[in-house]
């Protein structure tokens, strides 16, 4: 006769609504240290914005265009340079402090829930022992 382990099929149950809702995330973000996870996630972040930089400036001339060929002597390219270089030094450095800050919260949320994923795979296992002791 086979009894049912209530707890065996709580702690069972707990596991595998963790593997369906959010262990792709977790496990993912976890496969990596903290520093890499972060600098991996703000590289890309890093290269997106200088795509969408770099097509507002180009969007931008397009727009400006008739007034730039109309000054193109007179005007102070230099300046403008620099303008452009600034912003987009301040543009990284925004966005790269909030991007490690989120990435940084990140990884710990899923540190935490991995931790408690563990600690249900550990009780699993102890009692699987305990059954494995009583049936000898």
């Amino acid at each position: 006769m086979v009894l049912i382990d209530l707890e065996k099929v709580r702690i069972m149950t707990k596991l595998a609504v963790f593997e369906q809702e959010e262990e792709e995330d977790a496990i993912k973000i976890t496969r990596y240290y903290q520093g890499d996870y972060v600098r991996h996630e703000l590289l890309k972040t890093l290269v997106c914005i200088t795509f969408g930089y770099v097509c507002l400036c180009v969007l931008g001339v397009l727009y400006q265009l008739e007034y730039l060929i109309g000054n193109a002597i007179k005007l102070d390219y230099s300046k403008l340079l620099v303008e452009l270089i600034g912003g987009y030094c301040i543009l990284l450095i925004l966005y790269g402090i909030g991007v490690s800050l989120g990435y940084i919260h990140q990884y710990h949320r899923a540190k935490k829930k991995i931790k408690g994923y563990d600690k249900n795979l550990h009780v699993l296992r102890k009692l699987y022992r305990k059954e494995k002791e009583r049936e000898k």
